[in-house]
């Protein structure tokens, strides 16, 4: 079953005039920089990521976030990426030390390894530089593990590594530091997520946008709010106050008037519809409208509910 993340009530479109809402934080895409090697420099992450944050009013339609990820680049690497960037980002999604880790350690690997070690001091380099450039906030991802036997040394070795940049990370408070692991999100899907063991396919570089954005917006990394924006027309509560997934349900918090016919559909952001459903809200005041939801391939959609004159949107991933 896919999982569906909803991720925040966008916009309130009543009489047919529309007044986007936007998110609590309004940035330009320079603000945000993803850092790396080819896990982001090879897939879609961070042009799924722009999408998120243009659906959700996070940056204009016009601005993309800033990639500055190398293939190929070890933490030096990645280091003097972050030196060359100008400007400096406020926010940082970023990874590391993948390829600092290809080399055998000799038998069990420790964090006193050459590799291992030199790595690691060049990630404590990395945020010191931050610090010192004004970066304040960054994300910091765990690799998914590499699929097969041709890479049984580098997963020794990140198995040693990993734990000791969460350390880092952890402790670090300028920059502010979140670690997310990425292995959960993967797991389960490795053979969808990844054709050469450690590269996301399409499918895997959806699925991992789509988890860095609702870490973002639960931790209130970017300022956002977590929870749908309430809107109001002409002194009335929206129509819509909220909407989650309980199992293969789409779950419509609801403030009605009267008994009123709700429609509910998902698009893509190119505008083409996936799914559509029509049912009746009971009597006025807060309910709920259980919705039995057929599953669309992974990407980024828009829900779209109408009721009572008013039409709301709402971004979702589906990975």
């Amino acid at each position: 079953m896919r999982s569906f993340l909803f991720l925040s009530v966008s916009a309130c479109l009543c009489a047919g005039i529309v007044s986007e809402s936007t998110a609590q934080t309004k940035l330009k895409g320079n603000d945000v920089a993803i850092n790396g090697e080819s896990f982001f420099q090879l897939s879609n992450i961070t042009s799924e990521l722009t999408k998120l944050a243009r659906a959700d009013g996070l940056i204009a339609s016009s601005e993309s976030f800033h990639e500055i990820a190398v293939s190929g680049a070890v933490m030096s690497g990645i280091l003097n990426q972050y030196k060359n960037c100008n400007p400096k980002p406020i926010y940082m999604i970023t990874d590391g030390g993948g390829n600092d880790l290809m080399g055998s350690c000799g038998g069990t690997p420790t964090p006193d390894c050459a590799a291992i070690k030199s790595a690691l001091n060049t990630v404590k380099q990395y945020f010191t530089e931050m610090k010192n450039s004004g970066t304040k906030k960054i994300i910091w991802m765990r690799y998914p593990d590499p699929q097969g036997a041709q890479w049984a040394t580098l997963t020794a070795n990140q198995n040693v590594y990993n734990p000791e940049v969460e350390k880092i990370c952890k402790a670090s408070i300028e920059p502010k530091c979140l670690w997310i692991d990425m292995r959960p999100v993967w797991e389960g899907h490795y053979a969808q997520y990844t054709q050469d063991g450690i590269h996301p396919t399409t499918a895997g570089g959806t699925a991992t946008a789509a988890a860095f954005w609702k870490f973002a917006k639960d931790s209130s990394f970017f300022e956002m709010a977590s929870t749908p924006i309430l809107a109001t027309h002409a002194g009335k509560t929206s129509v819509l106050q909220g909407s989650w997934l309980s199992g293969r349900d789409l779950i419509l918090a609801l403030s009605l008037n009267k008994p009123s016919e709700v429609k509910v559909r998902v698009f893509t952001l190119s505008g083409e519809t996936v799914w559509k459903a029509s049912r009746w809200g009971n009597g006025s005041g807060v309910q709920s409208l259980r919705l039995p939801f057929e599953n669309p391939v992974a990407g980024i959609y828009r829900l779209e509910v109408e009721a009572e004159g008013q039409r709301h949107l709402a971004s979702l991933a589906v990975h």
